[in-house]
């Protein structure tokens, strides 16, 4: 889909899988204004640094442009502020941060039990557009997704999720909301959009791995509300400590960040998402 005129606001998307576990989108919409007061710090925190991009899948390679920093654990000081440095750029950008995951499993279980071939990229990508449609309601906005295989064609499966949506459709929120893959020529280190992206999708994958267990209690409540709530701190409590220790440092910075929402499609929430929809899904 493409915008019928120039956006007011603009967002970079990237994912970030574990193969059976999770498969998340995340990443940052803004305005011209946000955007260009983000393409002026992102570069002097690279340059401060002394390393000319940002990609986390790299952070851990003994060479490359990382190379000064490995191993990591002799260079903790210096990684930390390097991104601390990047979530600051993206805090004072006043940027809105949005991400989506699927737990594959709970999928699994779900297109089994309804019949149904949901894509968990395609899901993510929809569950994206939902949060970013209810926060920019009525406002053009266009989303631009880093390259995976077939990323159109998974972005057309996504805009049929959003277009079969009798409740969230219903309250306009597509309308004005188009998803596109990024041009085949270019890259992440052409666009640092997509390196806050990157940044942003890590974390959240990784930090919902970390409460994976939880996730996978049988015992658990599975309504969400305060039964839920209470126990999920319970059992942080027993595991971690806190949330903040169970917080990857790395993510601290992002996460202090207020203005970022996330959605998990778990079994459950497919579940009511199915009964919103009345059961049809293209």
């Amino acid at each position: 889909m493409v915008v019928s005129s120039a956006p007011v606001a603009k967002g970079y998307f990237d994912d970030s899988q574990t193969n059976g576990e999770v498969w998340a989108i995340g990443g940052y919409v803004g305005s011209f204004y946000q955007w260009k007061a983000f393409q002026q710090l992102w570069p002097e925190v690279l340059a401060k640094h002394g390393v000319p991009y940002f990609h986390m899948r790299e952070m851990q390679k003994p060479n490359g442009v990382y190379a000064k920093w490995y191993p990591e654990k002799e260079h903790r000081q210096e990684v930390a502020s390097f991104m601390g440095d990047l979530a600051e750029a993206i805090k004072e950008s006043n940027l809105a941060g949005f991400g989506c995951l699927v737990r594959l499993k709970d999928l699994e279980r779900f297109n089994v039990e309804k019949s149904l071939k949901l894509e968990p990229y395609a899901l993510a990508a929809y569950g994206c557009m939902v949060l970013v449609g209810k926060d920019y309601c009525g406002h053009t906005t266009e989303l631009i997704f880093d390259h995976v295989e077939k990323v159109q064609k998974k972005l057309d499966t996504a805009q049929k999720y959003a277009e079969s949506d009798s409740f969230n459709g219903a309250q306009g929120i597509f309308d004005q909301l188009a998803a596109n893959g990024l041009p085949e020529q270019l890259t992440f280190k052409d666009v640092p959009a997509l390196q806050a992206a990157d940044f942003w999708v890590w974390e959240l994958r990784k930090n919902h791995l970390r409460m994976n267990e939880w996730w996978s209690l049988e015992d658990r409540p599975q309504e969400w509300g305060d039964e839920q709530w209470k126990h999920m701190e319970r059992w942080v409590a027993d595991k971690y400590g806190s949330f903040e220790a169970a917080t990857r440092k790395s993510a601290q910075a992002l996460l202090s960040h207020p203005n970022f929402t996330c959605m998990i499609w778990h079994y459950q929430e497919l579940c009511d998402a199915h009964q919103s929809r009345g059961g049809v899904w293209p």
